[in-house]
């Protein structure tokens, strides 16, 4: 484990991170969004489903906020960008394994 002098030597990641690192991270976080909603349109033909990212300061540091929109009526907010990102993998995730094992019982 390497011990830092300065925050700004840091690794960011998009949880907390430098300004200098924002950038990065945004364009980072607007792909994994754009592979999200695709795989959701797909999935469940869901066309109306936005995904807004916006940088916020911190004490420490810079974030991403994430903000779900359905009909472009906002629908829950995230503090942090990834943990939007991990409800929609989770809940894709949920009605797979849902499809496939009423695959199974009707097969």
């Amino acid at each position: 484990m390497r011990i830092y002098d300065d925050y700004d030597e840091r690794p960011g990641n998009d949880f907390l991170c430098a300004a200098s690192e924002l950038p990065k991270i945004i364009r980072q976080l607007e792909a994994e969004r754009d592979t999200i909603l695709q795989e959701m349109r797909e999935m469940f033909g869901a066309y109306n489903i936005e995904i807004t990212l916006e940088p916020t300061s911190h004490i420490m540091g810079w974030a991403v906020e994430a903000t779900l929109s359905v009909n472009s009526d906002p629908v829950r907010h995230y503090e942090f960008a990834r943990l939007c990102f991990m409800e929609l993998n989770e809940l894709m995730l949920s009605k797979m394994l849902e499809a496939q094992s009423e695959k199974e019982v009707h097969a």
